[in-house]
């Protein structure tokens, strides 16, 4: 039995404590990128990690349901080999890209992130601002993030994306728990 096959023949129930699992052990690249953006929304740490936890779960649950929609309509292991490579080139572009230093630095979607952060930032009341930062923060470029964005898809069903995205982000809890000793 292969490697896939076993993680396919797990109980839907044991596939959020395995997510939880892997998140907790990567956890430290979480802390480490966007530890300083949790810093800045302090002393809200709490409302800064509801905005975050709630967009993972939104996001599951989007990617649950896109997968559900793409994946039920198309069950050629062609088109499976072909979305994989697909988007694996599509991150091997963006890091040839971000290496050499033009990616979408004059985007759209780079002009809506700047302002939109500028303007979390800007809030008076310190409750609001930490939770504008946390539901920004999973819009930021996240390979770790994106991979399992990846498997919340592949859940097909927008129940379990999100359940899986939320294991996802209570285990990276952990870890920025450590930030404050770490000061």
């Amino acid at each position: 039995m292969t490697g896939l096959e076993t993680f396919e023949n797990l109980a839907p129930a044991a596939i959020p404590a395995t997510v939880f699992t892997a998140s907790l052990l990567g956890s430290l690249h979480c802390a480490g990128m966007c530890g300083p953006i949790q810093q800045a929304a302090a002393p809200r740490a709490g409302h800064y990690h509801a905005g975050r936890l709630f967009a993972y779960v939104a996001l599951g649950a989007a990617a649950g349901a896109l997968g559900e929609s793409l994946l039920e309509r198309v069950q050629n292991p062609a088109f499976a080999l072909a979305a994989g490579l697909v988007f694996a080139l599509t991150l091997l572009a963006i890091g040839v890209s971000t290496i050499r230093g033009g990616l979408g630095r004059h985007g759209l979607a780079f002009k809506f992130l700047n302002r939109a952060w500028a303007h979390a930032f800007r809030l008076k009341d310190a409750r609001v601002r930490s939770l504008a930062l946390g539901l920004l923060t999973p819009l930021l470029p996240c390979a770790w993030l994106y991979t399992f964005l990846a498997g919340a898809a592949l859940t097909e069903s927008p129940l379990w994306g999100a359940a899986f995205m939320g294991a996802f982000g209570a285990g990276t809890l952990p870890a920025f728990g450590l930030l404050p000793a770490a000061r």
